[in-house]
């Protein structure tokens, strides 16, 4: 859970700026920063969404990882890396799962269980 001083969890951004907040962050960037560049840009509470969604932090600094690294490696619109958000948005708000669940099972016809749904 995170500390009630980062942000909402609740906003949806358009996708342009969360691109723009995630290719300016850079390895070794604390969380305060982070979130005072993403100020700056209007948009201070994207941290939050980055930070429960894609970013990995340790002791309060960004580390490079392999989502970074593919984003570098790789532009941020290649379809590799945005799976990767879609799936990584997904694994967190686990709604779309559930309405699949239980608004498709009828018409399907079949049974699924649902941690066999969700996983």
């Amino acid at each position: 859970m995170l500390p009630a001083d980062r942000g909402s969890l609740t906003k949806e951004f358009p996708l342009s700026q969360i691109d723009e907040t995630i290719l300016a962050i850079r390895p070794g960037m604390t969380y305060d920063q982070v979130r005072e560049l993403a100020h700056v840009q209007g948009r201070s509470s994207i941290p939050a969404l980055l930070d429960n969604r894609f970013l990995l932090f340790g002791d309060d600094r960004v580390i490079y990882d392999r989502f970074l690294s593919l984003v570098n490696s790789e532009t941020i619109s290649s379809p590799r890396v945005r799976k990767i958000m879609y799936f990584g948005g997904l694994s967190q708000n686990l709604s779309p799962v559930l309405f699949a669940h239980i608004a498709c099972r009828p018409q399907l016809g079949r049974e699924w269980p649902l941690p066999q749904a969700v996983s």
